[in-house]
């Protein structure tokens, strides 16, 4: 799990601007070069499409969700779209390369219960599905459209961290 926060951590970095060959190699240099097809086409595709660009927002709050069951992030919480999204420059300026904390650092970490790591990830997927019949009731309600991709991000991520053999990340 802290591997895949390391690449993630890089691949957010790539998606907002930072230059991809220093998180090239500061990926194989920290021995993290597994990366899902979405990851290396997020870090190596200057110009993505629409699918691609949703879903590099997805990752920011994936990412969110994995430092939030090490016990490096609080998690917005809230149900307002305005409110409830990851925060990214406080993400970036923690997270290796170049943030406050080493990769040693986030290796070292400590995983939350797994109990309170399911109950997030069952509130999450509430609010993922709660979204989700809003929408499909209004498809041009933004907000709901935020909560939705945050909670889809999110729950995601915990669920893979609840069951890794069962839930394949990519």
């Amino acid at each position: 799990m802290v591997t895949r926060a390391l690449v993630l951590s890089a691949v957010v970095l790539a998606v907002h601007g930072a230059d991809r060959d220093p998180l090239l190699d500061w990926l194989v240099e920290e021995q993290l070069a597994d990366l899902t097809p979405s990851e290396a086409d997020l870090l190596t595709i200057d110009d993505l499409p629409d699918e691609q660009r949703y879903r590099s927002a997805i990752e920011i709050e994936r990412l969110a969700a994995l430092l939030w069951a090490l016990g490096l992030y609080d998690l917005p919480i809230s149900q307002e779209p305005t409110e409830i999204e990851a925060d990214l420059p406080a993400i970036v300026s923690m997270m290796p390369p170049g943030g406050e904390r080493t990769a040693q650092e986030i290796r070292t970490s400590t995983l939350r219960p797994a109990k309170e790591i399911a109950a997030l990830a069952e509130r999450q997927t509430a609010l993922m599905r709660a979204a989700d019949r809003m929408l499909a009731e209004n498809e041009e309600d933004e907000g709901q459209a935020v909560i939705a991709y945050v909670a889809e991000g999110r729950s995601i991520a915990l669920q893979w961290i609840i069951n890794p053999d069962r839930i394949d990340w990519s």
